[in-house]
């Protein structure tokens, strides 16, 4: 028997039927009988958040390029592409080099079934708009924004790190001080945000990013972001958000 198997604690109460003693079936840590879902919570957060992304089916990887220098994608408007760092619903980011300024920058390419939408395409730019309005160290910078085949695209910092939903799915629930400390910085961000009009609308832990070491917060992804003298795509019925981190006044289109 190894130590996840070991008998547990509160042996006592499943003998007398005060809570019976259960296991995990996916870690095989001991939980309480009355658990929610039959699962431990590291391994009920890890069951909702998302995986990392798989090169898009969607995206011809003859949209970049081509290069000969290892450890290279390829080029993307002269930026060197080195990674794919994930996708949503409407953009996929890429880790990228600035060669003009010896920097590494995130690369936002708006998804290819939506450029042909002029609508979609406005909206991926106001997030570029949206961004660079507020200056705030909690809120990842933009540097430019162009077009690329037919694909709008907007340059950010490169933030190394991991997203908070990642780090949640390595170490599990956080410690309350940790909650505390990210928790503030979000809401830091936010508020400067909410100052100058730009409500982000899609805060989950997938857009939460944590620097390397400080793990200092960095709010990305404003793609559903809502400017105060924006035209608010709600109106017309489309629901701004990731549906298990939104409001219930959000999904009711208020």
């Amino acid at each position: 028997m190894n130590e996840s198997q070991a008998a547990p604690p509160d042996t006592a109460n499943a003998v007398s039927g005060r809570g019976a003693a259960l296991q995990c079936p996916r870690c095989h840590s001991w939980l309480p009988g009355d658990a929610p879902f039959g699962v431990c919570p590291a391994c009920l957060l890890s069951s909702a958040l998302p995986e990392p992304a798989a090169w898009p089916d969607d995206l011809d990887p003859g949209f970049l390029d081509p290069i000969e220098r290892p450890g290279i994608l390829g080029l993307l408007d002269g930026y060197l592409v080195l990674a794919l760092l994930g996708e949503g619903a409407t953009g996929i980011v890429f880790k990228a080099e600035d060669p003009a300024l010896g920097r590494r920058v995130a690369i936002k390419v708006l998804r290819p079934g939506l450029a042909a939408s002029p609508t979609a395409s406005s909206r991926f730019l106001g997030e570029a708009r949206a961004i660079a309005a507020v200056a705030h160290e909690n809120i990842v910078a933009i540097h430019a924004v162009g077009e690329w085949k037919g694909l709008p695209y907007l340059v950010m910092s490169y933030v190394a790190g991991k997203t908070l939903a990642e780090r949640i799915r390595r170490s599990g629930p956080l410690q309350l001080l940790e909650i505390l400390r990210i928790g503030q910085q979000i809401a830091a961000g936010l508020e400067l945000a909410h100052g100058q009009g730009v409500i982000h609308r899609d805060i989950e832990p997938a857009n939460v990013l944590l620097e390397n070491s400080v793990e200092r917060v960095k709010l990305t992804d404003f793609g559903f972001a809502q400017v105060a003298e924006g035209e608010d795509p709600q109106r017309f019925g489309f629901v701004a958000g990731t549906p298990g981190y939104m409001a219930p006044e959000q999904l009711r289109t208020r």
